[in-house]
């Protein structure tokens, strides 16, 4: 019980520190249409940076921060997937589903290949709701927060 109550803490510390309010999102609109800097037309002394400088110039502050914030927010989420998992398996191995899982699985057929089999079914079900929470945040929450979800 003990872990999942650590479990939650870490979902709602990465709910909380990851949340940002969609408010923002006025303020920091992209132009409709985004013209060609002189930096970025062909010519023969093209440069691949100055004509990336270019472009970047072009979009607004507000907006520039908001996606840097989603980006290096991303990069913590892959340290939070990795903790979250990580805690499931130790909540999946102490609270002994894996044994239970695999008697399970042991009950259902004689034959050994099948025990396998089943038990992955058994596991990637387990992991998929345990997994749930932190999925939905990063794929459902944190779009619509960061307006990117259509």
């Amino acid at each position: 019980m003990r872990f999942l109550r650590v479990l939650g803490l870490l979902l709602l510390a990465a709910v909380t520190c990851f949340g940002q309010s969609s408010d923002s999102l006025t303020n920091s609109q992209m132009p409709s249409v985004i013209v060609v800097p002189p930096e970025a037309q062909p010519s023969a002394n093209f440069n691949a940076d100055a004509a990336t400088e270019a472009y970047l110039a072009q979009i607004p502050a507000a907006a520039r921060a908001r996606s840097d914030a989603y980006f290096e927010g991303g990069y913590w989420l892959i340290l939070w997937d990795f903790i979250y998992g990580a805690v499931v398996a130790v909540v999946i191995l102490q609270l002994r589903w894996s044994a239970k899982m695999r008697d399970v699985a042991e009950r259902i057929t004689r034959a050994r290949f099948i025990h396998d089999i089943v038990y992955w079914i058994e596991y990637t079900v387990l992991t998929a709701i345990l997994g749930f929470p932190l999925a939905w945040y990063e794929g459902y929450v944190r779009e619509h927060q960061c307006g990117l979800a259509t």
